[in-house]
């Protein structure tokens, strides 16, 4: 069986402010899969892990942007998931990327692993789906 282009990611660590190829946080996981799998440049966010209302602001102003638009979780080629926090429960800080009914995230403890929709643990929190409309690359 071949392997989906984005599993060599499984695997890598959680890294505050990582952006691989070593070790990733959530958006720079994402940042990658979109990069290295799709050929699309997004814009990256300078933000550490532990500013929780920081990237929280970032979310949000990045999910009203006309370069994202809502969808579900069965829109190719990939959506990023906005989820709550489970340490903070009223701000939505973090993302991953839905593929094919799988949810590719990293997560401080454990890395980068991916989960199936759907799942008890993150029905509950996952906020919104969102698509990439904006120009392919980001100067």
């Amino acid at each position: 069986m071949r392997k989906a282009p984005w599993e060599h990611l499984i695997g890598k660590p959680f890294v505050d402010g990582g952006r691989g190829p070593d070790g990733y946080d959530c958006i720079g996981l994402v940042l990658a899969v979109y990069r290295d799998v799709y050929g699309i440049e997004l814009p990256d966010y300078d933000i550490g892990a532990t500013a929780v209302r920081d990237i929280a602001d970032a979310i949000q102003t990045a999910a009203g942007s006309p370069r994202w638009t809502r969808s579900g979780p069965e829109t190719a080629p990939a959506v990023v998931v906005m989820a709550l926090h489970e340490e903070h429960p009223d701000l939505v800080n973090h993302c991953g990327v839905c593929i094919g009914g799988r949810i590719l995230h990293t997560i401080k403890g454990i890395g980068a692993h991916v989960f199936t929709l759907p799942s008890p643990v993150w029905n509950g929190r996952i906020k919104g789906y969102y698509q990439w409309t904006g120009s392919p690359t980001i100067a």
